[in-house]
């Protein structure tokens, strides 16, 4: 819009016509007509802006055409239907020039006049319409190009990002390998120290050592299977044990933010053929795309 202000502006005071509007293509209608919309006019077709005009038939010509339409006796009573005829104002002729480049058209410029439309206002206004249909054109380019450099700075951030899971991931297993040794060891001995029938207190805390300690080997064994590759193929899935260890490998996570997941499991998940680790990542990306959106605030 910036860009059709400043070249109306200049044209109706490089010229001295008395109106300029300029009609964007937004598309085809169901019916096989153009849809054009006013995206910019001078001051005294400045209530034609925003509004649709498709159904001015010298506007659809010019378009479906690619070429100018001189009218030497605006009816205004003709084009009453249209939203350009109800304002039209005490134009006596105009101009409808396409905004063509490379065989597409863009838009028109529509130019009105009190007065008559020389040959040389006429030859002007064509030779400026291309000018700016190129300045269109370039601009529509330029837009696509930053559009598209945006949207490959989001793809390296998210290659970048997916290197260091992968990283992480690789990390995390040798850690968990570290970890889970140790880990087999206490339960281990934990299991032989009430086998030798300790007193109650005793009982009780190494109780509560072997529980914790499973626990841990659980969540190992779920960080084990989620960064190994090889279990990849297809195999019969039950979703609620999946779902429920996928929630025990990131409580930490939970837990850190204050955020209470509330599990409403249906009894009657049928088992699915699928990869067991893959379901693992799409519930994991799901519930940290969960706790992202209500991060700054504590909630389920």
């Amino acid at each position: 819009r910036t860009l059709s202000a400043l070249f109306l502006n200049k044209v109706q005071d490089l010229l001295g016509i008395h109106a300029l509007a300029i009609g964007m293509l937004q598309g085809v209608l169901p019916d096989g007509s153009y849809h054009i919309r006013i995206t910019y006019a001078t001051k005294s077709w400045d209530s034609w802006i925003g509004k649709t005009v498709s159904c001015y038939h010298f506007l659809q010509q010019s378009i479906k055409e690619q070429h100018f339409i001189y009218l030497p006796d605006v009816d205004p009573v003709a084009c009453a239907p249209c939203p350009l005829g109800q304002t039209m104002g005490p134009v006596q002729e105009m101009l409808i020039i396409p905004l063509s480049i490379h065989e597409e058209t863009l838009g028109v410029l529509i130019a009105g006049s009190t007065t008559e439309i020389t040959l040389s206002q006429q030859r002007e206004l064509r030779a400026l319409a291309s000018m700016f249909a190129r300045a269109l054109h370039r601009q529509s380019l330029h837009e696509g190009l930053a559009t598209q450099i945006e949207l490959l700075k989001k793809t390296q951030d998210e290659l970048i990002r997916t290197e260091k899971l992968a990283s992480l991931g690789v990390l995390l297993a040798g850690v968990a390998h570290e970890l889970n040794n140790p880990l087999t060891s206490i339960i281990l001995y934990t299991q032989l120290a009430l086998e030798n029938d300790p007193d109650d207190s005793v009982r009780h805390t190494l109780e509560q050592v072997l529980k914790l300690a499973r626990r841990a080997a659980t969540v190992i064994h779920g960080m084990l299977e989620f960064s190994s590759r090889k279990h990849t193929r297809p195999e019969p899935v039950y979703l609620e044990p999946a779902i429920r260890e996928t929630l025990s490998l990131i409580r930490h996570e939970l837990q850190t933010r204050q955020i209470q997941v509330r599990l409403d499991i249906a009894p009657d998940l049928p088992v699915i053929i699928a990869s067991a680790v893959q379901i693992q990542q799409v519930l994991i990306n799901l519930i940290m795309n969960a706790i992202h959106a209500i991060v700054e605030r504590q909630g389920q």
